[in-house]
């Protein structure tokens, strides 16, 4: 990733209770990896897909950080 528009992030409060096993289930059932023990931080997800378009697959990475804190 080393042009502009290929990284995103984006922060939200959970609408629900985050559940880890859940939340790993869910990943994996949209067809995503789930890589355990990529990030020091256990309470993160790490992984990998890739999104299937009518025109291209594009890889994709992710990590996503529980903020249990935001509002």
């Amino acid at each position: 990733m080393f042009r502009p528009g290929q990284e995103f992030q984006k922060i939200f409060p959970a609408k629900y209770p985050m559940n880890h096993d859940d939340c790993c289930h869910k990943l994996e059932g949209f067809g995503w990896s789930n890589l355990i023990g990529i990030d020091v931080n256990s309470d993160n997800f790490c992984g990998a897909g890739i999104l299937h378009t009518s025109s291209q697959q594009i890889g994709c990475l992710y990590r996503l950080e529980p903020n249990k804190q935001a509002k």
